[in-house]
Formats: C-alpha cells, structure tokens, sequence
C-alpha cells in the first residue's frame, strides 16, 4: 500500500470494458501522458481504455474513476448493480435430504 486510502467503487452489472465500448461517447479519452509507469507490465493483457499492453480493462484505475464520476453524475444510472437482489437463489446437490434440511433451518436461511 503506498500511503493512500483505499478507493471504492461502485460495482457495475457489467464489466467495465463493456460499459466502455457502450458509452464511448460520454467516456473521455485518456490522455496519452497519464499512462501508468510499470516496471513489471504483464503485456498479455490489454487495457481498451488506454489502447495499452500491461494492464486491462477491469483492473484500470483510471476507468474505475471516470465510470464512478459518470454513475455519481446521473449519466449511467443504468449501471449499478442492484445493492440487494431481490432475486437470489442457492443452488446445491444434497446426497443425504436429512442433511440439507437442517443445513438450510439454521436461522441466517429465514
């Protein structure tokens, strides 16, 4: 950690390169000055924001903030995920059906 507070950000229901390629119209374009200094770059990745070998798309700071900004603005209400779905669902195989039913009585299931 270099000293600075830990950023958060609000969680998109797509990935952040998605919302890139869907909204490059309100989405600025980075200035090639700004790119990020990495002595151990992984150029098996790629950053569509910056057009840039060493990082990609969903670990961009850069793109983090300005998504952040616009959702912030009003400009990509349609991002956000919802905070608590309304629709959550549990999935599992049970081999004994004893064991499920008392596994899902406990009282954080009600």
């Amino acid at each position: 950690m270099r000293g600075r507070p830990e950023e958060v950000f609000t969680a998109p229901n797509s990935t952040y390169e998605h919302v890139l390629m869907a909204e490059n119209q309100i989405i600025p374009k980075p200035s090639n000055w700004k790119l990020p200094r990495q002595v151990d770059k992984d150029m098996g990745v790629f950053c569509r924001y910056h057009q840039y070998n060493g990082h990609d798309a969903e670990s961009c700071i850069a793109l983090r903030k300005i998504i952040e900004k616009l959702i912030s603005e009003g400009k990509l209400d349609q991002y956000p995920a919802p905070e608590h779905p309304s629709n959550r669902q549990i999935n599992m195989i049970c081999q004994k059906l004893r064991t499920c039913r008392s596994a899902f009585s406990s009282p954080q299931y009600h």
